[in-house]
């Protein structure tokens, strides 16, 4: 029955949609699940999506030269081969520690926490800074769709000016790190310095979907990270928004492109407004 399919297909969509506006919620207020439970428990372990600044032992850093996160079990990530950390990356990840015996105030550079690591969200990403044909559509860059991109506020963010953080649900087998993701830049851009620019300034990308598993039937959710330097530069000046377009599944259960809606869905987040001060 077809209006019993679209209507699982939007229960599935709410679902992930809530799982993923719990993490963001998470982030955005800095809210810590276990200090939640118990205000006699001093344990607390926030959720964040961080940047890693050192390798022995492994930091993370908020945003802006913000506060690091040194894991004291650097060992156990070293030797865990599923964790696979670079200088640069940026990680989503739980940090536990004891409030009471490391209080966290206004002049608290670093923190020293056991780490548990969720994903990694640059591996398997690329930025193409310079417009590709028919801006990425092909086998090269392309040979699934996604589920849904999620709208700024609800899964799509920034890590800084310069780092992008797309919330994206796909289907897969066993690994997220068997699905590539590359970020293009549009051919409807405009080049830099052209009289002839967009007047509403919004940068375009295209998010293309590479899957490398043979049965991708299982839902993921994901924050990938993207490098926005490239962009920025070839736009030649501060985008007022940036709009993502993608391919996203118009059948409940398939990534193939034959199943793809008609046309391109896309997102826009601020940027002007958040980075550029007046």
């Amino acid at each position: 029955d077809l209006h019993l399919s679209i209507r699982r297909q939007r229960q599935m969509c709410i679902r992930d949609r809530l799982k993923f506006l719990m993490i963001v919620f998470t982030l955005m207020m800095g809210v810590s699940f276990t200090s939640c439970m118990g205000e006699s428990d001093p344990t607390v372990s926030p959720v964040a999506t961080l940047k890693v600044v050192s390798a022995y032992p492994y930091t993370f850093q908020y945003p802006n030269d913000g506060l690091k996160i040194v894991a004291s079990n650097t060992s156990e990530l070293l030797t865990d081969n599923s964790v696979n950390l670079g200088l640069g990356d940026i990680i989503f990840l739980q940090y536990t520690y004891n409030s009471e015996e490391q209080p966290l105030t206004s002049e608290t550079k670093e923190i020293t926490a056991k780490v548990t690591i969720r994903h990694n969200c640059t591996s398997g990403n690329t930025s193409i800074g310079v417009p590709v044909e028919n801006n990425g559509a092909g086998e090269l860059y392309e040979n699934a769709t996604i589920v849904e991109l999620l709208p700024a506020g609800q899964g799509t963010m920034y890590y800084d000016k310069n780092t992008l953080l797309l919330g994206v649900t796909f289907y897969g087998e066993k690994s997220p790190y068997k699905h590539e993701f590359s970020l293009i830049y549009g051919d409807d851009n405009h080049s830099a310095g052209d009289a002839g620019k967009d007047e509403e300034g919004i940068m375009k990308l295209y998010l293309r979907h590479v899957n490398n598993e043979e049965k991708p039937t299982e839902r993921f959710s994901m924050y990938r990270a993207f490098d926005l330097s490239q962009f920025l530069a070839a736009f030649g000046e501060t985008p007022t928004k940036i709009r993502i377009y993608a391919n996203e599944t118009d059948k409940n259960g398939s990534y193939s492109l034959e199943d793809a809606k008609k046309e391109l869905q896309y997102e826009e987040i601020d940027y002007k407004s958040i980075f550029e001060k007046n």
